[in-house]
């Protein structure tokens, strides 16, 4: 008798155990959700936050949701407790809801929090947590997503967010990433974003780094020479730079990559493919034929080129014309815009590709929006305010929230690239560099605005 009573009371206390391990409830934090809305379940909130550990792991969605819930400040800081709680208490998938729920809030508390929750556990960052960080400024999230991008994570975006900030450590930090050679698409991404870099400094630096990639092709992966060859064409000519272009195209048996040099050495010395064919062809039968330096003023609008490449540059004599005039440049656009821009890069590029590079153009222009510290972006706001000279800064914003959803936004832009710069060749650079897409797709691009097929 003694034996069963023993069994029955240790029988009771496993249920109570049990109980107690999946508290609170599903239904009666579905009974406490609607004063906790009203501002009435203080202390329901409070049994929440205390007992989550307890809560059943399909039940915790509900319980951020109704903790979330609740009027403000009381709701944010539950979920800032929440989030502060270790893992053993709050898992990270349940710390990725709280963090997906205080991003779109507005509490001073929440940035510090965010960053120090995902610094303790690196598998909070997301794709969109970067652009977080990248939206709010936030500077003291730098070392973390440093971090991320070493490990390597969401490394575009985490370039982006560096690079936005224009500082010379960050810069410096980015083109040391495009020398090391331990991740190869961490380096050839650092590459392109140091591509971008606008001061002289950084120009000086990054452009002696891709010589040095050219100089020893051999030892280096065909799309860092290809980025590099594609680099120096925009920079002006020098004696040492038109040699090592003329000894790469000389030593290398890559087909596609000596192009690549032939196009550099067109761009930049702004001559026809034809001239620089004939030099190339010459000095390699033996005649003394020196890829001589253009005269001082190419030379010379080679540099205001670079370092002023989204200001208009000045008019200078050319035997190319600045535009076609009998291209008639529409003064407006269909509301299909969007529909036929999707369809010509379809056709031009497949539909794969095509998508790809609609949905990489509409991202472009939605982060220019209200960017007043690049040049691209300057550049592309630019082109929307001289379409639209009546409409102030706020609402050029606006349509630049709408990406290619709004009519005519990619060839408002390109037309004014057209303005803006007067050598094809710089067109496809910009647009290839505006855009993150490669020169051929810049040139079609390029062509289909021109020829108004959308």
């Amino acid at each position: 008798m003694k034996t069963r009573s023993v069994f029955s009371v240790t029988a009771l206390l496993l249920l109570a155990g049990v109980a107690c391990s999946s508290f609170p409830e599903r239904e009666w934090m579905q009974e406490q959700a609607p004063a906790i809305r009203r501002g009435e379940g203080n202390r329901a909130i409070e049994q929440i936050v205390a007992g989550f550990e307890r809560v059943r792991p399909s039940d915790r969605e509900l319980a951020i949701s109704t903790v979330a819930a609740a009027p403000e400040p009381g709701s944010t800081t539950a979920l800032l407790t929440l989030l502060s709680k270790p893992a053993s208490t709050v898992p990270v998938q349940e710390k990725g809801l709280i963090v997906a729920e205080l991003r779109g809030r507005e509490d001073e508390r929440i940035p510090d929090a965010i960053i120090a929750a995902a610094t303790a556990e690196p598998e909070l960052v997301t794709e969109n947590l970067v652009r977080y960080f990248d939206e709010g400024r936030m500077e003291n999230a730098i070392p973390l997503v440093k971090r991320t991008l070493e490990e390597p994570r969401f490394i575009d975006v985490c370039l982006a967010m560096l690079a936005s900030f224009d500082r010379p450590d960050l810069n410096e930090y980015i083109l040391a990433l495009g020398k090391r050679r331990e991740s190869p698409e961490v380096r050839l991404a650092a590459l392109k974003t140091a591509s971008a870099f606008e001061s002289e400094s950084m120009v000086t630096a990054t452009t002696a780094v891709f010589e040095e990639i050219v100089r020893n092709a051999d030892t280096e992966p065909d799309p860092v020479v290809k980025l590099a060859l594609e680099y120096l064409g925009t920079r002006p000519a020098t004696e040492e730079r038109l040699t090592i272009l003329r000894e790469f195209y000389q030593d290398s048996e890559n087909a596609e990559l000596r192009e690549q040099a032939v196009d550099a050495l067109v761009t930049m010395q702004a001559v026809e493919r034809s001239t620089v064919m004939s030099r190339l062809n010459a000095n390699l039968d033996g005649a003394d034929v020196n890829l001589a330096i253009q005269n001082s003023r190419t030379a010379t609008r080679r540099e205001q080129e670079r370092t002023e490449r989204v200001v208009p540059t000045a008019r200078t004599e050319r035997t190319q014309t600045r535009r076609n005039t009998n291209l008639r440049r529409p003064t407006s656009y269909p509301s299909d815009y969007l529909a036929r821009l999707t369809r010509r890069l379809n056709s031009e590029l497949g539909s794969d590709l095509g998508n790809d590079r609609r949905v990489r153009i509409d991202n472009a222009l939605r982060s220019f929006a209200g960017r007043d510290n690049l040049a691209m972006a300057r550049l592309v706001q630019r082109s929307y305010q001289k379409f639209f000279p009546n409409e102030d800064a706020e609402a050029i914003k606006r349509r630049l929230e709408q990406g290619v959803s709004m009519p005519g936004s990619l060839s408002i832009i390109v037309w004014n690239i057209v303005d803006e710069y007067d050598t094809d060749p710089m067109r496809v650079y910009v647009i290839s560099r505006m855009f993150s897409v490669a020169r051929w797709e810049a040139e079609i691009i390029l062509q289909i605005v021109r020829t108004n097929q959308i």
